[in-house]
């Protein structure tokens, strides 16, 4: 079974970003209720930026890490350590390209007794979406006979 995992430096700068923002106006509002002003020292700031840093990677793992196995009768699929999809290629008989939000693509595999669907993040794999529909049409199209 092929694994590809590949690290996105989106997510992870979304996540720096946001635990940065978080520390840095839980500082400001304790600096308020302390003295009465919204006041970030440099050292403050430092120190936020550190624990970001450090921060940002379990927060990445944990939502955003994508990991994908596959082979010509199956694949797995994690997102995170939030949602883990394993499917058989025959459970699927359409499958389709899909734009994801902020320039992601994917491909979307929809199943064949239930009105439900999975999605594939190709960008988040570092794959081409066009190129892995096509292998995931072939797939299902081989799997089904």
């Amino acid at each position: 079974m092929d694994t590809i995992e590949r690290i996105s430096p989106i997510n992870l700068f979304i996540c720096f970003g946001a635990t940065l923002m978080a520390l840095t106006l839980i500082s400001a509002f304790s600096g308020f209720l302390a003295l009465g002003e919204f006041f970030i020292s440099t050292f403050i700031l430092i120190i936020n930026i550190i624990i970001s840093v450090v921060a940002a990677w379990p927060i990445y793992r944990y939502w955003f890490h994508t990991k994908m196995s596959m082979d010509d009768e199956q694949f797995n699929l994690e997102v995170g350590k939030r949602e883990k999809v394993t499917g058989r290629w025959s459970e699927f008989d359409e499958v389709s390209l899909v734009h994801l939000g902020r320039g992601r693509m994917g491909v979307r595999l929809y199943y064949r007794d239930k009105d439900d669907f999975v999605e594939i993040p190709a960008s988040d794999l570092k794959l081409d979406a066009s190129s892995l529909r096509f292998k995931a049409i072939k797939l299902t199209r081989a799997a089904s006979k």
